[in-house]
């Protein structure tokens, strides 16, 4: 059986994501309110696409 999410080129602003990527690239960094935010990037065969999370203290 066949995992069959969306593919992140046919994600688009404000969809639910549903599927399973690859992380790219994540970095902790520090937003102008001083808390702290993972920079995340997530990639499948179709393209990649940014996501945060904030507060990830």
């Amino acid at each position: 059986m066949k995992f069959e999410g969306i593919k992140i080129s046919d994600l688009r602003s404000g969809d639910t994501i549903n599927g399973i990527y690859i992380l790219k690239n994540v970095e902790l960094k520090v937003a102008v309110n001083k808390k702290t935010y993972l920079d995340i990037i997530f990639c499948d065969n179709t393209g990649d696409i940014s996501a945060k999370l904030w507060d990830a203290d």
